[in-house]
């Protein structure tokens, strides 16, 4: 028999599977490279360490990435900003390792403006790990703050004399 595996999404659904319906290969999940969605960091372990990742609040999903080497990120904390009462956007802080520039514990926000009533804030900030993973797996060391645009763009978002610029990010 299926085992079920179900979770309350902070948009305010819950989304159910049956185990069989996710894709893992070789333990991990959407037959990637990468290890996603762990709670033990394989990254870590392989120095030796026992890092145990979870979320800082209750209502913020376990999102995770490693390369099992070199780096790993996850996300400490999120959550939706409704500040002038029209438009909202998801703001998740990720924090991350990357052994090759000697980097430990830093963290980028991810912005991920959004209009639709039925966003799916566990997708969204799925797309935004793995788009700060192939950041990291660059052996870049990220920037401070991003924006997740339509299509899955992530650009670099920084503020220059109270104006804000957008460009690209390199990776």
């Amino acid at each position: 028999m299926d085992a079920l595996v179900e979770w309350f999404s902070p948009c305010l659904r819950i989304r159910k599977w049956n185990h069989s319906q996710l894709n893992f290969v070789g333990g991990r999940l959407n037959n990637s490279s990468m290890e996603k969605n762990f709670s033990f960091c394989p990254h870590c372990a392989r120095s030796g360490k026992e890092k145990l990742i979870q979320p800082s609040t209750g209502r913020t999903p376990l999102v995770s990435r490693s390369d099992g080497g070199s780096y790993h990120l996850y996300l400490e904390e999120a959550n939706i900003l409704n500040p002038t009462g029209k438009a909202k956007e998801i703001a998740g802080l990720f924090r991350y390792d990357l052994d090759p520039a000697g980097v430990r514990a830093d963290s980028s926000l991810i912005r991920i403006p959004y209009a639709q009533d039925g966003c799916d804030m566990q997708e969204a900030l799925e797309d935004a790990a793995d788009r700060l993973a192939e950041v990291l797996e660059g052996g870049q060391v990220p920037c401070r703050v991003y924006i997740l645009q339509a299509g899955r763009a992530l650009v670099e978002a920084s503020s220059h004399f109270g104006k804000a610029e957008v460009r690209l990010a390199s990776g």
